[in-house]
């Protein structure tokens, strides 16, 4: 009997887990982030050139016509290791444009590293990752500030 019990607490711990296992993305499913532009500029017109652009692609590989939440967690990363972290989510079928605007960010003379990870909460996507290596002159910035403007949303078309 104390052996019966056993082997249906094991069958019980079994389903609960397969029950509660989130799902996983199929392989392929990986959201793409493309990166293609970082620099500096007077973008928020102080006088200074103390301002990090960085512009890059959010794609989905397939075109369901589903939107899709898509967390970015983006680092910048200054030559002396500082670290400044900015989330934002974007809302998207196929493709988003995103420009960020690092607003006096560029204080330090080296290379800077921005990278984004792209992930959706519910794991519906594989997340994707990418990052970008640059080196802006410094400037005389202020306290750094970061805005975030998706440029265009491409939906897809069936």
């Amino acid at each position: 009997m104390h052996r019966i019990t056993k082997y249906i607490l094991l069958a019980f711990i079994l389903v609960m887990v397969v029950i509660f296992i989130p799902p996983r993305a199929e392989a392929g499913n990986d959201i793409q982030v493309n990166m293609w532009e970082a620099y500096y500029a007077d973008a928020d017109n102080d006088g200074a050139a103390d301002d990090i652009v960085v512009k890059y692609n959010i794609t989905i590989p397939f075109n369901t016509g589903d939107k899709y939440t898509i967390e970015l967690y983006c680092k910048l990363i200054l030559p002396s290791g500082a670290e400044y972290i900015h989330e934002v989510a974007i809302v998207t079928t196929a493709e988003s444009t995103v420009t960020q605007y690092w607003f006096n960010a560029a204080s330090e003379s080296g290379w800077y590293t921005y990278s984004v990870y792209a992930y959706t909460i519910d794991s519906s996507l594989n997340p994707g990752y990418n990052e970008i290596i640059f080196d802006p002159p410094g400037g005389d910035p202020g306290d750094p500030l970061v805005d975030t403007t998706v440029i265009g949303t491409t939906e897809s078309q069936g």
